[in-house]
C-alpha cells in the first residue's frame, strides 16, 4: 500500500513532467525545514511550485494527489491547509491554486485557487474534530494543456474582487470605529 508521502511525491513528479511537456517555466520549492526562514515557524505553509503563466504572471502552487469521494468532492484540511496556505499568499503577495492530479498519467489538472477553495468549500467536522472543506469537482477548472492555462485568469478574477470589498468593509470598519473614538 502506497504511503500519504508516496502518493504526494508521485503526484509531484507528474505534476513536474507536465509542466515540462507543456513548457511552462517553475521552481519547485524544496520542503525541508533547513530551506524556510525559522520566522515564518508553522504560521505558513510553503507551496510545491512557483510557476510563471504568461498570461498571469507567478503564481504559487500546492499539487495534491487526493482521492476523489464517491460524490465528487476533494477535501482539504481547514488548520493545516487553507489557513496556512492564506497566510502565505497574504505574506509573499502570490496566489496559491491548488492542482489536483486528475488521472495517474497526469495528464489533466483540477485547478482552483485558495480563494476560492473558501469561497465554495463546505465545512465538515470529523469525528476527531477537524474542520475539513469539502469541495465539489466541479468548481474546480480541468487543465490538460498549455493553451487551457488562461481558463485560471477567469476563474481567479472574481473571487479576488469579493476578497478586495471585503478587505475595504474591514478597513472602513477599523477607520469608523477609530473615528467614534
Amino acid at each position: 500500500m502506497e504511503s500519504i508521502e508516496e502518493k504526494g511525491a508521485r503526484g509531484e513528479a507528474r505534476f513536474t513532467e507536465w509542466l515540462d511537456s507543456n513548457g511552462l517555466g517553475y521552481i519547485n520549492i524544496k520542503q525541508d525545514t533547513e530551506s524556510y526562514a525559522k520566522l515564518f515557524g508553522q504560521l505558513v505553509k510553503r507551496p510545491d511550485y512557483l510557476v510563471l503563466l504568461e498570461s498571469i504572471g507567478l503564481i504559487a502552487v500546492d499539487v495534491k494527489n487526493y482521492t476523489l469521494s464517491r460524490d465528487s468532492h476533494y477535501t482539504l484540511d481547514l488548520e493545516t491547509e487553507i489557513k496556512k496556505v492564506l497566510a502565505f499568499e497574504r505574506l509573499f503577495k502570490l496566489p496559491v491554486w491548488y492542482a489536483y492530479m486528475g488521472d495517474e498519467q497526469g495528464s489533466t489538472w483540477y485547478w482552483l485557487s485558495a480563494l476560492r477553495a473558501v469561497e465554495v468549500g463546505k465545512a465538515t467536522h470529523t469525528k476527531s474534530d477537524k474542520i475539513f472543506l469539502r469541495i465539489a469537482r466541479k468548481e474546480f477548472v480541468s487543465v490538460s494543456t498549455r493553451q487551457e492555462i488562461g481558463r485560471l485568469w477567469s476563474e481567479g478574477i472574481e473571487p479576488a474582487r469579493k476578497m478586495y470589498e471585503m478587505e475595504n468593509r474591514v478597513v472602513e470598519a477599523i477607520i469608523a470605529e477609530k473615528c467614534g473614538e
